[in-house]
């Protein structure tokens, strides 16, 4: 057990919490098994945690002599490296899903993959397979199905299901557009679709726990597929042809519970703005108690994967989870659902949580986004490209629910507080914003990179985010204002290693305050009936 703090020899830790339990040397292999514990409480040891780790790892081609205190021999300039891992999430007793279980794909076909630009998003509208619009199956796995390439130019996958007619002109694998190109169609289809599955970089197999599928087909209206495939070129490399997709694995045996996945976080727009130069701006997106109380049932869902996804700028993330503490009348934050801090663009990984967890009708979920634009002199954008951002979590839950997205969208005409930091010639350029023009999001756009950034500016900005007003949308409806939600009492973890127990959220608020809180409730009530 080492511990490095400099580009040096690692010095052996005084306290040794590494335990070798065997090793093995297999061909050109050498094979180690080793244990520790989760937090070991030594200020010299990271805590392995339910996000993204960085692991670094060297060998030698050599045998180490009995290397004492002097550590081990250099291994060079060359035999050494590192990756993203999670060491822990996942189920623990992962389906057995035998070879021969009936399986679907859903692929795009010899797509050139522009070599004029360093972002793409193609989007493919595919018939649903006549087996399937036939009889309602139950999907138990998600792969991905990549063409082999020498550099990672799909970056992820999305497939929504909706029963939008599409031209037959614009059906088929081979048939794809760039995004955006497609028609009013893809946008019908996106207002009214399903969310079926989807892959990220980095990503592997994903399975549904056991007695769980996610039911699709059977439904006159489930006609068609929109596979969207998002393709990274940063060296505009010319001649790519890419044939990749998504192989679902399925039964046609309904099981116990159906699965459902909800969007949640900040909508993909440019009125989420993170200024240049800041090593940490925060932006918001939440499904408020008025959404999760229309869909979610009586008795709850239990969440048991999600995946959280930003672009380049992003550096971590995290699900809150608030609910109403009827004891004593206070918004209560409870333990978070997921939080990566350590974020990796390309390594994006659905990750199965290490328990599910309930969400109940009025709950509240809040996305926090952490973004680093140190390196940018220029503000950056909600949008598609990867230079641009967004904020987005996908929670798998069942049973499944009526609701696929709840996402907030900045009402920037809320942001009025934050204009008294501008120059006057920035605030005219806002003030001229015409809301009623078909350019308005390009108008805003210019006023954005009209602004000389400086610190004052750009904490007005984050409190103003912190304060304004949202537009909140259940399954893409923005259709009414809300403001980031409050939280009277914050979750504290407690700390096994200082023996740290946090105070009960109700603690601090006295009985009789409770005892009359409850009955201006009640004659309020008594008042509006």
């Amino acid at each position: 057990d080492r511990y490095a703090d400099t580009q040096s020899a690692p010095p052996i830790d005084e306290s040794q919490d590494w335990f070798l339990t065997e090793g093995v040397e297999e061909g050109d292999y050498t094979v180690l098994h080793f244990w520790r514990y989760w937090v070991t409480c030594d200020k010299r040891d990271r805590d392995i945690e339910v996000n993204t780790a960085r692991v670094v790892f060297s060998w030698n081609a050599n045998d180490p002599a009995n290397t004492g205190d002097t550590g081990p021999m250099y291994h060079g300039t060359n035999n050494r490296g590192s990756t993203s891992l999670n060491l822990l999430g996942g189920l623990t007793n992962t389906p057995d899903i035998p070879d021969d279980t009936p399986s679907f794909t859903v692929s795009v076909s010899n797509v050139p993959i522009p070599s004029d630009a360093d972002t793409t998003y193609w989007c493919a509208a595919i018939e649903v397979p006549p087996e399937i619009q036939a009889e309602e199956v139950y999907i138990l796995k998600i792969s991905p199905d990549l063409t082999d390439h020498p550099f990672p130019y799909v970056h992820h996958m999305v497939l929504t299901l909706c029963g939008t007619d599409f031209n037959s002109s614009l059906v088929g694998p081979d048939k794809g557009v760039v995004c955006g190109d497609i028609g009013t169609n893809l946008f019908q289809c996106l207002d009214n679709s399903v969310l079926v599955g989807g892959w990220a970089v980095g990503g592997e197999d994903f399975y549904f726990p056991p007695d769980v599928g996610f039911p699709i087909g059977g439904g006159a209206t489930d006609k068609f597929f929109v596979l969207e495939m998002h393709y990274d070129n940063p060296n505009f490399d010319e001649g790519v042809v890419d044939s990749s997709g998504l192989r679902f694995f399925y039964t046609t045996t309904p099981p116990k519970y159906k699965a459902g996945a909800i969007s949640t976080g900040h909508g993909v727009t440019p009125t989420m703005v993170i200024p240049p130069g800041v090593e940490d701006f925060v932006i918001y997106g939440f499904c408020t108690a008025r959404c999760t109380q229309t869909h979610i049932p009586t008795e709850g869902v239990k969440v048991f994967a999600n995946n959280f996804h930003t672009h380049l700028a992003g550096e971590g993330l995290e699900l809150q989870h608030i609910r109403y503490n009827p004891q004593c009348g206070l918004e209560e934050e409870l333990e978070p659902i997921d939080t990566n801090l350590q974020y990796d663009f390309n390594y994006q990984q659905t990750n199965h949580l290490p328990e599910e967890i309930t969400l109940l009708p009025g709950d509240v979920l809040v996305v926090k986004c952490h973004y680093n634009t140190a390196d940018r002199t220029e503000p950056t954008f909600g949008g598609l490209s990867t230079r641009e951002e967004m904020c987005l979590d996908t929670l798998y839950h069942y049973p499944q629910t009526s609701m696929s997205y709840c996402l907030t969208y900045a009402d920037f005409a809320s942001f009025e507080s934050w204009y008294p930091l501008l120059s006057e010639e920035e605030i005219a350029t806002a003030l001229a914003i015409d809301a009623s023009s078909p350019d308005v999001l390009l108008q805003f756009i210019d006023f954005i990179n009209s602004i000389e950034w400086n610190p004052a500016k750009v904490q007005g900005l984050q409190e103003a985010y912190e304060t304004a007003s949202y537009l909140m949308g259940c399954d893409y409806r923005a259709d009414y204002p809300e403001n980031v939600p409050k939280i009277d009492c914050e979750y504290e973890a407690p700390n096994e290693c200082t023996g740290f127990q946090p105070t009960p959220c109700c603690a601090g608020v006295p009985v009789a305050a409770v005892n009359i809180l409850l009955i201006v409730f009640a004659v309020l009530y008594s008042y509006a009936v």
